[in-house]
């Protein structure tokens, strides 16, 4: 029986494939490697007979049990879904992508990012999601069972974690700075520049400070930040859903000052600001205005709050109206 791309690329997620299957995974996605800078020049039906040959190679090989030699460590792989290649189809069924997303392969390890500007919701191997904000990298080695479910996140990610049968951990590792340990819950990470923040939706879970040897349990609507540029740190009650209101393309503002609207606008967006009157940076707004794309926030924001905005190229300005 021939087995489905997308089926190996699943058991290659969970880290329960053969040795041969792993080898034909990363082969089958080496083979695409080279793809961008040539395939934009072919044809629909050129790009599909490339697909279904590879396709075809896959399973002859998988049918003859052909054993191919693994590489010590795969070529990171840049995949764009449908842009390119209609490959990306066989793996929907495992990630949900946004369109422009990039997932590497490296050894044994998963990494999704995003770029500036671009929200993309992943459901991992099992059945948590992830749904990363812009500028945001997601890092994690496939886990079985008797394995804790161990990411690192640098960025910006809504997680909505699952919870296992044999009660597995799900821990988020911000590097240098704490460890989310949770078992099944919903909440929001981040860790941008100074900004280092968890803020709990629903369930409970336990923040490890390795760097202020100290451990805080936090109950839904808590929000824990660390202090910058102290050892401190600050508990406070808070609407969790202006914090992870960016996961569902729309920005919940409660009593935002500009300042923190300026950050995100470089920090998610990449843009590069400047408020000519420094004193509206402790200007306050509260409303919802989406955030699908930057354009539209900005109108937005400039409609709402008489601002006026000036954009150009990635360079902002902007000042009382």
């Amino acid at each position: 029986m021939k087995t489905p791309i997308h089926l190996l690329i699943q058991k290659y997620l969970q880290g329960t494939a053969t040795p041969e299957e792993r080898a034909l995974v990363e082969q089958y996605y080496n083979a695409f490697s080279g793809e961008q800078p040539y395939t934009p020049a072919l044809s629909a039906e050129e790009k599909r007979r490339l697909e279904e040959k590879i396709l075809a190679g896959i399973r002859q090989k998988i049918q003859g049990t052909v054993i191919l030699k693994a590489e010590k460590e795969a070529k990171i792989i840049r995949m764009r879904p449908v842009k390119y290649l209609r490959v990306a189809a066989a793996v929907v069924g495992l990630l949900a992508l946004a369109i422009s997303y990039k997932l590497f392969f490296r050894a044994n390890k998963v990494v999704l990012t995003t770029d500036y500007g671009e929200i993309a919701t992943f459901t991992l191997p099992d059945s948590s999601k992830i749904t990363l904000n812009g500028n945001s990298v997601v890092e994690y080695t496939p886990w079985n069972t008797t394995q804790n479910r161990e990411i690192i996140l640098q960025g910006e990610a809504f997680f909505s974690v699952k919870h296992t049968q044999n009660h597995q951990k799900f821990l988020v590792n911000v590097p240098g700075k704490m460890q989310v340990e949770v078992l099944g819950t919903e909440f929001n990470v981040t860790s941008r520049r100074n900004d280092s923040r968890v803020v709990l939706k629903s369930g409970k879970v336990r923040l490890h400070l390795p760097d202020l040897e100290q451990e805080i349990i936090m109950q839904p609507g808590e929000m824990v930040e660390l202090v910058p540029h102290t050892t401190k740190v600050a508990k406070t009650k808070v609407n969790p859903e202006k914090y992870s209101s960016w996961s569902s393309k729309l920005l919940v503002l409660d009593k935002t000052s500009l300042r923190e609207l300026v950050a995100i606008l470089e920090d998610t967006y990449g843009l590069r600001v400047t408020v000519t009157d420094t004193s509206l940076l402790h200007h306050t707004f509260s409303g919802r205005v989406p955030k699908q794309d930057v354009e539209v926030l900005l109108l937005s924001l400039s409609k709402a709050f008489d601002l006026k905005i000036s954009k150009n190229n990635n360079q902002i300005t902007i000042q009382k109206e």
